[in-house]
Protein backbone atom coordinates (compact mmCIF):
# COMPACT_ATOMS: atom_id res chain seq x y z
CA UNK A 1 0.00 0.00 0.00
CA UNK A 2 0.97 3.60 -0.90
CA UNK A 3 1.53 5.86 1.83
CA UNK A 4 0.83 9.59 0.81
CA UNK A 5 -0.27 12.51 2.98
CA UNK A 6 -3.35 13.95 1.81
CA UNK A 7 -5.33 17.47 2.39
CA UNK A 8 -8.78 17.89 2.64
CA UNK A 9 -9.99 20.08 -0.11
CA UNK A 10 -13.76 19.95 0.62
CA UNK A 11 -16.08 18.19 2.96
CA UNK A 12 -19.49 17.72 2.58
CA UNK A 13 -22.91 17.83 4.68
CA UNK A 14 -23.41 14.72 7.05
CA UNK A 15 -26.13 12.04 5.53
CA UNK A 16 -27.55 8.98 6.54
CA UNK A 17 -27.99 5.74 4.55
CA UNK A 18 -29.64 2.24 5.42
CA UNK A 19 -27.19 -0.76 5.95
CA UNK A 20 -27.38 -3.84 7.05
CA UNK A 21 -24.21 -4.29 8.91
CA UNK A 22 -24.32 -1.85 11.66
CA UNK A 23 -25.51 -2.34 14.80
CA UNK A 24 -28.65 0.44 14.46
CA UNK A 25 -29.44 -0.35 10.77
CA UNK A 26 -28.05 2.80 9.57
CA UNK A 27 -24.54 4.99 9.17
CA UNK A 28 -24.25 8.67 8.68
CA UNK A 29 -21.62 9.05 5.87
CA UNK A 30 -20.04 12.15 4.36
CA UNK A 31 -18.36 12.96 1.18
CA UNK A 32 -14.71 14.39 0.96
CA UNK A 33 -12.26 15.23 -1.47
CA UNK A 34 -8.89 14.87 -1.12
CA UNK A 35 -5.74 16.36 -2.91
CA UNK A 36 -2.15 15.00 -2.35
CA UNK A 37 0.27 17.17 -1.57
CA UNK A 38 2.79 18.14 -3.60
CA UNK A 39 1.17 17.15 -6.51
CA UNK A 40 0.41 18.70 -9.97
CA UNK A 41 -2.26 21.31 -8.88
CA UNK A 42 -1.39 22.31 -5.44
CA UNK A 43 -1.97 25.44 -4.30
CA UNK A 44 -1.67 27.30 -0.83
Amino acid sequence: MKEMILRVVKCGECFTVKSEKSEGGVLNKRTLVLQELGGKYATW
